[in-house]
């Protein structure tokens, strides 16, 4: 999946998560004025918040995959090892799906620093060719003038005489 595929399906799913919330945050809220005495909670409330862990659960696991496989994706273009989804340090199984593992926080963290220092490596070269170019391309118009200004002066000098003129 492509950059921007990638981050729209990703705003797309915490967009929902925040939909989510807002919801189910309003009708718990509802639900705590209804009840008939202040300490006690009604089962209905129980309910709105098991159902609201369900989904967000549903949306971080959609949200999990998603990075994870763009991670993956990064690192198999650069030809980067993968960290072994045997180690428990970098791997998770998802409560959702059956036989689907995302990477844990430390693996998302350890796997986008190998990502960057392998990109940064890559664009060094460009970096030092680059500013030696550009060094190159914005000198160029004042080593033009002082050529052009040299041979102006030679030239001048080759066609006056010798003796200055008198002037009168």
């Amino acid at each position: 999946m492509n950059l921007p595929t990638f981050r729209y399906r990703l705003w797309k799913a915490e967009k929902e998560r925040d939909r989510l919330e807002n919801t189910y945050i309003k009708a718990i809220g509802q639900a705590k004025k209804n009840r008939k005495h202040p300490l006690e909670e009604d089962e209905s409330e129980g309910q709105l918040w098991a159902e609201f862990y369900l989904e967000k659960d549903f949306i971080d696991d959609e949200i999990k995959r998603l990075i994870t496989g763009q991670l993956l994706i990064k690192a198999t273009r650069l030809m980067l090892p993968v960290p072994d989804r045997n180690e428990k340090d970098f791997w998770e199984e998802s409560p959702i799906a059956h036989n689907a593992m995302y990477l844990t926080p430390k693996g998302v963290t350890e796997l986008r620093s190998v990502i960057r220092k392998e990109q940064r490596e890559s664009r060094e070269p460009v970096f030092i060719w680059g500013s030696f170019i550009m060094t190159l391309v914005a000198n160029l118009p004042a080593s033009f003038r002082r050529l052009y200004d040299t041979v102006g002066r030679t030239a001048t000098t080759a066609s006056s005489p010798s003796v200055p003129l008198p002037t009168s």
